[in-house]
């Protein structure tokens, strides 16, 4: 059991005695599996993702490479995990923990709780009614639509990913229809950064990367614009990505 300032109780008696263990940390822990009486993983705020192979009596600290907060961890088994959290973070192990790998969700709510059945199959629920789904083509991540009020089925721009990110940065859209769309990042002031993608597209998810490496840290928002001539609509969806240096 798991909780804030870095508490961790441990029982081995089913629950009749709990026992408070050192996690050396002071970040609120949000969950925690073990995949046998020894190994085990806890996640909690800021990125943090803890690691024991001694059934509790120490853990270390692991590199997950973002600072979103997590909110709930799987293990298929000693090697293979997911961890979950909020902004649509989710994070991928297969050697115990030693490295993560973020994984695009394609949604920007957060991520509550994630059951892994085997490496081919796995589901992940969070706010607003989401639902992710983790599939057999090298666990790419897939989704369940998320409707957004005045906007087509269809037309979507989803979040960054990475997000936070250091240079470079993933932008993933999606169109119904084709027609003329622009893609546009710009900074707090509202100037323009860089044109991603500016044209006629086909139907589809279209994805494009933007370089941040000549930047500085801070906010900036990029805007996708569509222009549907037959129908006469004229649609724009803004987001926002961080970069931290």
């Amino acid at each position: 059991m798991v909780g804030g300032p870095g508490k961790i109780l441990r029982t081995t008696n089913g629950g009749a005695v709990w026992s408070e263990q050192t996690s050396g940390v002071t970040n609120f822990l949000y969950g925690v599996s073990f995949t046998d009486a020894n190994r085990g993983t806890a996640v909690g705020t800021q990125g943090l993702i803890l690691r024991t192979t001694n059934g509790g009596s120490t853990w270390s600290s692991q590199s997950s490479g973002t600072l979103s907060y997590f909110f709930g961890v799987s293990f298929i088994d000693a090697n293979t995990g997911f961890a979950v959290g909020s902004g649509g973070t989710i994070a991928r192990t297969t050697n115990g923990g030693a490295d993560w790998t973020i994984f695009p969700s394609r949604t920007s709510n957060n991520l509550y709780a994630v059951s892994v059945l085997d490496t081919n199959r796995g589901i992940i629920v969070g706010g607003n009614g989401s639902i992710v789904l983790l599939t057999d083509t090298g666990m790419v991540v897939t989704r369940v639509r998320e409707p957004i009020s005045g906007i087509p089925q269809g037309f979507q721009l989803y979040q960054n990913f990475p997000n936070p990110f250091n240079s470079n940065t993933t932008i993933e859209f999606e169109i119904n229809a084709p027609g003329f769309i622009s893609l546009t990042v710009y900074d707090l002031l509202g100037r323009k950064i860089s044109t991603l993608a500016e044209g006629v597209l086909e139907p589809g998810v279209h994805r494009r990367t933007f370089d941040g490496s000549s930047l500085g840290s801070g906010i900036y928002f990029y805007r996708l614009e569509t222009v549907d001539r037959v129908r006469g609509l004229h649609e724009r969806q803004t987001r926002k990505l961080l970069l931290i240096r």
